[in-house]
């Protein structure tokens, strides 16, 4: 099938609040990356799609996350994305968790549940390992702001 579906997109940058929205007519779109310091493609999560963000993108990213400049719709998207993508392969597990260091300060529930459900399918996934303990360690680290241990 070489159908080409006509995709729309929005995106945010670090210049405005403005959210600029834009359709990918074809396989691929340019964006002048000269005029900003990061950008958030789909922004507000208002298309189906997944992310997978170049490292070098992605690494933009944390900052505003951790400064929460980003909405909570949108951290909430970048995290859920970062899981699906380690799940599926298509992106190393261990940047998805690179990325949670920079939630530890979330305040938003619903970008706590994602993180949660995240850290929780990597959980069962290393259940048995010699690494698990390191990993709930970690996770704990992550989650210390929210949750109190016995």
């Amino acid at each position: 099938d070489k159908t080409v579906w006509q995709v729309p997109m929005a995106y945010r940058t670090n210049t405005s609040n403005r959210i600029y929205k834009t359709d990918i007519p074809g396989r691929t779109s340019v964006i002048n990356k000269s005029k900003f310091d990061w950008i958030k493609f789909n922004a507000g999560e208002l298309s189906f799609i997944r992310i997978d963000y170049p490292a070098q993108l992605l690494e933009k990213l944390h900052k505003p996350i951790k400064n929460k400049k980003l909405s909570p719709m949108d951290r909430l998207g970048i995290i859920r994305d970062a899981f699906a993508l380690a799940e599926s392969g298509d992106l190393p597990t261990t940047v998805a968790l690179e990325l949670c260091e920079f939630y530890v300060n979330e305040n938003d529930y619903t970008v706590w549940v994602e993180l949660i459900s995240g850290l929780n399918s990597v959980d069962n996934f290393l259940y048995g390992q010699k690494c698990h303990n390191d990993f709930r360690k970690f996770a704990r680290g992550i989650l210390k702001n929210i949750i109190k241990y016995n």
